[in-house]
């Protein structure tokens, strides 16, 4: 069974996929008191009350770990570059890390007005480069609007840009990944809302 690690789930829409789909050791790091003990109810193996960029976690033990709606709110570059070498030192040999967050070059200036704490401009260069810089390998990306490609998702509002990138480790992650995939588009009401959805290796 894969061990998976959410940084910030929130309300836990991804945590509810991904136990549903039989993923039962699945912890999570949420600082809000509420939505800790929400998550304790809807059944994760620990929940846990801390700010990243470090993790408290020790070396090489997860398999997974997704941050979504989080890695923007850092409070610039270099707590963004912290915390994926923190990611990088709790991954596993083949483990996937998973980050969805707005892509500042398709919101243009409603990044920033519409959430005054987004202070880590996150576009697909930007994260690659911090990729590199931890020894990260990535494998292209794809956009998809709404959950849906082409023009049906372009008429469905363009609700969600979400953009893929990685491979997925062996055996376990393919169920990992349909799950957490599935979840895509369904998170935020934002009517504008650009995501990007990225995973990396370790190399």
């Amino acid at each position: 069974t894969p061990e998976i690690l959410e940084i910030g789930p929130g309300h836990g829409e991804f945590a509810a996929r991904i136990l549903a789909a039989g993923h039962t050791a699945y912890d999570v790091v949420e600082p809000n008191d509420t939505l800790r003990a929400k998550l304790e109810k809807l059944g994760v193996r620990r929940a846990r009350s801390y700010l990243i960029p470090d993790l408290q976690e020790a070396d090489a033990s997860y398999d997974a770990i997704i941050v979504c709606d989080v890695f923007e709110h850092l409070n610039d570059a270099r707590d963004a570059q912290r915390f994926i070498a923190e990611a990088s030192r709790v991954l596993r040999p083949g483990g996937i890390l998973y980050i969805l967050s707005p892509d500042l070059m398709d919101w243009k200036e409603d990044f920033y007005n519409c959430d005054f704490s987004h202070s880590n401009p996150t576009t697909v260069r930007r994260t690659h480069e911090m990729f590199l810089n931890e020894r990260l390998a990535t494998a292209g990306f794809a956009y998809s609007y709404s959950g849906f490609q082409g023009a049906i998702g372009w008429l469905l509002g363009r609700a969600v840009k979400a953009a893929a990138t990685g491979k997925p480790a062996p055996n376990h992650a393919p169920s990992v990944i349909t799950a957490i995939a599935s979840t895509i588009g369904t998170k935020t009401p934002e009517r504008r809302s650009a995501r990007r959805w990225t995973w990396a290796l370790p190399v």
